[in-house]
Protein backbone atom coordinates (compact mmCIF):
# COMPACT_ATOMS: atom_id res chain seq x y z
CA UNK A 1 0.00 0.00 0.00
CA UNK A 2 1.14 3.54 -0.70
CA UNK A 3 0.84 4.62 2.81
CA UNK A 4 3.92 2.30 3.86
CA UNK A 5 7.45 3.64 2.97
CA UNK A 6 10.31 1.58 1.39
CA UNK A 7 13.99 1.20 2.79
CA UNK A 8 15.70 1.60 6.25
CA UNK A 9 14.07 4.01 8.85
CA UNK A 10 14.88 5.76 11.75
CA UNK A 11 11.96 7.05 14.26
CA UNK A 12 13.57 10.25 16.17
CA UNK A 13 9.66 10.37 17.88
CA UNK A 14 10.61 6.97 19.21
CA UNK A 15 8.09 7.25 22.25
CA UNK A 16 5.23 7.72 19.22
CA UNK A 17 5.68 4.01 18.60
CA UNK A 18 3.24 2.03 21.43
CA UNK A 19 3.66 -1.00 19.29
CA UNK A 20 5.68 -3.05 17.15
CA UNK A 21 3.80 -5.80 15.02
CA UNK A 22 6.28 -7.58 12.12
CA UNK A 23 5.63 -9.97 9.52
CA UNK A 24 8.97 -11.12 7.55
CA UNK A 25 9.70 -14.66 5.76
CA UNK A 26 13.15 -15.37 5.27
CA UNK A 27 16.20 -14.73 7.13
CA UNK A 28 17.15 -13.41 10.26
CA UNK A 29 15.44 -10.58 12.51
CA UNK A 30 16.84 -9.38 15.82
CA UNK A 31 14.34 -6.85 18.30
CA UNK A 32 17.43 -4.90 20.65
CA UNK A 33 17.90 -2.92 23.24
CA UNK A 34 20.83 -0.62 23.27
CA UNK A 35 21.45 1.49 26.08
CA UNK A 36 23.14 4.53 23.77
CA UNK A 37 20.09 4.18 21.22
CA UNK A 38 18.42 7.93 21.11
CA UNK A 39 16.10 6.44 18.38
CA UNK A 40 14.21 3.28 17.27
CA UNK A 41 15.77 2.22 13.84
CA UNK A 42 15.17 -0.54 11.24
CA UNK A 43 17.63 -1.89 9.00
CA UNK A 44 18.22 -4.52 6.82
CA UNK A 45 20.72 -6.38 5.12
CA UNK A 46 21.70 -6.87 2.30
CA UNK A 47 19.89 -3.46 1.14
CA UNK A 48 21.12 -3.39 -2.67
CA UNK A 49 17.76 -3.77 -4.38
CA UNK A 50 17.57 -1.78 -7.15
CA UNK A 51 13.81 -1.42 -7.09
CA UNK A 52 12.54 -0.79 -4.06
CA UNK A 53 9.66 -2.65 -3.82
CA UNK A 54 11.92 -5.45 -2.48
CA UNK A 55 13.12 -3.14 0.25
CA UNK A 56 11.62 -3.49 3.85
CA UNK A 57 8.75 -1.61 4.07
CA UNK A 58 7.37 0.43 7.16
CA UNK A 59 4.09 2.38 8.46
CA UNK A 60 3.60 3.93 11.72
CA UNK A 61 -0.48 4.76 11.94
CA UNK A 62 -1.83 7.06 13.53
CA UNK A 63 -2.44 4.92 17.13
CA UNK A 64 1.41 4.47 17.21
CA UNK A 65 1.72 1.29 15.90
CA UNK A 66 4.53 0.12 13.45
CA UNK A 67 4.34 -2.36 10.74
CA UNK A 68 6.68 -3.63 9.29
CA UNK A 69 6.97 -6.16 6.31
CA UNK A 70 9.87 -7.60 4.60
CA UNK A 71 8.61 -6.17 0.66
CA UNK A 72 5.58 -4.57 -0.88
CA UNK A 73 2.42 -5.80 -0.44
CA UNK A 74 1.33 -8.58 -3.13
CA UNK A 75 5.29 -8.51 -4.85
CA UNK A 76 5.77 -12.61 -4.29
CA UNK A 77 4.78 -15.77 -3.18
CA UNK A 78 6.47 -18.24 -0.79
CA UNK A 79 7.38 -20.58 -4.04
CA UNK A 80 9.71 -17.72 -5.85
CA UNK A 81 7.52 -17.53 -8.44
CA UNK A 82 8.57 -13.64 -8.65
CA UNK A 83 12.07 -14.25 -10.39
CA UNK A 84 13.10 -10.63 -9.59
CA UNK A 85 12.97 -11.37 -6.32
CA UNK A 86 14.67 -15.08 -5.96
CA UNK A 87 16.36 -15.71 -2.67
CA UNK A 88 15.02 -13.42 -0.85
CA UNK A 89 15.74 -14.27 2.42
CA UNK A 90 17.01 -10.60 4.27
CA UNK A 91 18.55 -10.11 7.80
CA UNK A 92 16.17 -7.08 9.63
CA UNK A 93 17.49 -5.33 12.83
CA UNK A 94 15.43 -3.15 15.10
CA UNK A 95 16.97 -1.20 17.63
CA UNK A 96 15.35 0.78 20.97
CA UNK A 97 16.34 2.44 23.68
CA UNK A 98 17.09 -0.21 26.70
CA UNK A 99 14.61 1.95 28.72
CA UNK A 100 11.94 2.32 26.83
CA UNK A 101 8.86 0.09 27.43
CA UNK A 102 6.79 -0.78 24.34
CA UNK A 103 3.20 -1.75 24.83
CA UNK A 104 2.58 -4.12 22.76
CA UNK A 105 5.14 -6.52 20.07
CA UNK A 106 3.79 -9.16 17.70
CA UNK A 107 5.99 -11.41 15.36
CA UNK A 108 4.47 -13.48 12.64
CA UNK A 109 7.46 -15.12 10.45
CA UNK A 110 7.70 -17.79 8.28
CA UNK A 111 11.33 -19.41 8.34
CA UNK A 112 13.29 -16.81 10.38
CA UNK A 113 15.69 -17.32 13.35
CA UNK A 114 15.09 -14.11 15.29
CA UNK A 115 16.06 -12.95 18.48
CA UNK A 116 14.65 -10.64 21.90
CA UNK A 117 17.23 -9.15 23.95
CA UNK A 118 17.24 -6.27 26.12
CA UNK A 119 13.72 -5.47 25.99
CA UNK A 120 11.14 -4.20 27.83
CA UNK A 121 7.37 -4.71 27.05
CA UNK A 122 3.98 -5.22 28.50
CA UNK A 123 2.81 -8.10 26.42
CA UNK A 124 4.99 -10.17 23.53
CA UNK A 125 3.37 -12.58 20.86
CA UNK A 126 5.42 -14.12 18.39
CA UNK A 127 4.80 -17.21 15.72
CA UNK A 128 7.24 -18.67 14.15
CA UNK A 129 6.93 -21.63 11.21
CA UNK A 130 10.85 -22.59 11.22
CA UNK A 131 13.41 -21.57 13.32
CA UNK A 132 14.72 -20.80 16.37
CA UNK A 133 13.12 -18.29 18.97
CA UNK A 134 16.13 -16.72 21.66
CA UNK A 135 14.43 -14.51 24.22
CA UNK A 136 17.20 -13.36 26.46
CA UNK A 137 17.22 -10.55 29.54
CA UNK A 138 13.44 -9.82 28.86
CA UNK A 139 10.73 -7.85 31.55
CA UNK A 140 7.71 -8.58 29.61
CA UNK A 141 4.18 -9.40 31.94
CA UNK A 142 2.82 -11.91 28.98
CA UNK A 143 5.07 -13.20 26.75
CA UNK A 144 3.39 -15.97 24.43
CA UNK A 145 5.41 -18.01 21.84
CA UNK A 146 4.12 -20.30 18.90
CA UNK A 147 6.43 -22.33 16.60
CA UNK A 148 5.74 -25.04 14.30
CA UNK A 149 9.57 -26.39 13.76
CA UNK A 150 11.78 -24.13 16.04
CA UNK A 151 13.34 -24.37 19.20
CA UNK A 152 12.97 -22.15 22.02
CA UNK A 153 15.19 -20.11 24.04
CA UNK A 154 14.23 -17.96 26.84
CA UNK A 155 17.51 -16.61 28.65
CA UNK A 156 16.46 -14.65 32.03
CA UNK A 157 13.83 -13.23 31.73
CA UNK A 158 11.46 -11.35 33.76
CA UNK A 159 7.78 -12.31 32.97
CA UNK A 160 4.13 -12.31 34.99
CA UNK A 161 2.96 -14.97 32.52
CA UNK A 162 4.86 -17.27 30.25
CA UNK A 163 3.30 -19.41 27.48
CA UNK A 164 4.95 -21.59 25.04
CA UNK A 165 3.92 -23.80 22.49
CA UNK A 166 5.96 -25.67 20.07
CA UNK A 167 4.57 -28.90 17.66
CA UNK A 168 8.75 -30.30 16.97
CA UNK A 169 11.51 -28.49 18.92
CA UNK A 170 13.49 -28.42 22.28
CA UNK A 171 12.45 -25.67 24.43
CA UNK A 172 15.04 -24.58 27.39
CA UNK A 173 13.31 -21.96 29.82
CA UNK A 174 15.78 -20.11 32.22
CA UNK A 175 13.61 -17.57 34.10
CA UNK A 176 15.23 -14.57 35.95
CA UNK A 177 12.22 -14.65 38.43
CA UNK A 178 9.36 -17.02 39.01
CA UNK A 179 6.52 -16.32 36.90
CA UNK A 180 2.80 -16.14 38.56
CA UNK A 181 1.99 -18.57 36.10
CA UNK A 182 4.00 -20.84 33.52
CA UNK A 183 2.04 -23.54 30.72
CA UNK A 184 4.75 -24.58 28.49
CA UNK A 185 3.81 -27.36 25.83
CA UNK A 186 5.10 -29.61 23.14
CA UNK A 187 2.66 -31.59 21.24
CA UNK A 188 4.58 -34.03 19.12
CA UNK A 189 8.06 -34.29 19.84
CA UNK A 190 11.05 -31.88 21.84
CA UNK A 191 12.37 -31.82 25.58
CA UNK A 192 11.01 -28.75 27.75
CA UNK A 193 13.91 -27.62 30.18
CA UNK A 194 12.91 -25.04 32.88
CA UNK A 195 15.11 -23.37 35.40
CA UNK A 196 13.60 -21.49 37.85
CA UNK A 197 15.39 -19.73 40.90
CA UNK A 198 16.34 -22.01 44.10
CA UNK A 199 14.23 -21.49 46.85
CA UNK A 200 10.96 -19.58 45.81
CA UNK A 201 7.81 -21.37 46.40
CA UNK A 202 6.20 -23.01 43.20
CA UNK A 203 3.84 -26.06 42.38
CA UNK A 204 3.88 -27.61 39.68
CA UNK A 205 1.21 -30.07 37.68
CA UNK A 206 1.33 -32.22 34.80
CA UNK A 207 -1.54 -33.51 32.53
CA UNK A 208 -1.16 -36.14 30.54
CA UNK A 209 -3.10 -36.28 27.15
CA UNK A 210 -5.06 -39.59 27.05
CA UNK A 211 -5.89 -41.51 23.63
CA UNK A 212 -9.13 -40.44 22.68
CA UNK A 213 -9.27 -42.00 19.11
CA UNK A 214 -8.99 -45.81 17.65
CA UNK A 215 -5.79 -44.65 16.10
CA UNK A 216 -4.62 -43.94 19.66
CA UNK A 217 -5.35 -47.45 20.93
CA UNK A 218 -3.10 -50.87 19.65
CA UNK A 219 -4.96 -53.58 18.38
CA UNK A 220 -5.92 -55.44 21.44
CA UNK A 221 -7.86 -52.01 22.13
CA UNK A 222 -5.61 -51.11 25.26
CA UNK A 223 -3.98 -47.33 25.39
CA UNK A 224 -0.79 -46.91 23.17
CA UNK A 225 2.00 -45.85 25.03
CA UNK A 226 3.42 -43.32 22.42
CA UNK A 227 0.71 -41.23 22.35
CA UNK A 228 1.54 -40.33 26.33
CA UNK A 229 4.07 -38.41 25.22
CA UNK A 230 1.99 -35.50 24.76
CA UNK A 231 1.59 -32.87 27.79
CA UNK A 232 1.07 -29.65 29.80
CA UNK A 233 3.64 -28.48 31.61
CA UNK A 234 2.50 -25.60 34.40
CA UNK A 235 3.74 -24.09 37.10
CA UNK A 236 2.25 -21.52 39.91
CA UNK A 237 4.67 -19.15 42.02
Amino acid sequence: ANKYEAGNKEFTSYNKIKSIELDWDEGHVSLIGNETATSITVVETPHDYNDERYLVHTYLDKKGKLSIKPAKSGLFSLDDTDKNFEGYAKDLVITVPTSYEINNIRFSTYSTNFVFENIKADTIKTTNTNGGNRFENIDVRLLDISTWISSINVVNIKVNNFISFSTYGNQELNFDSVPSSVSARASRSGNINVYLPENDGFTIDRWWRRPHSPQHRTSDGTPDDRFYRNHWYRFWS
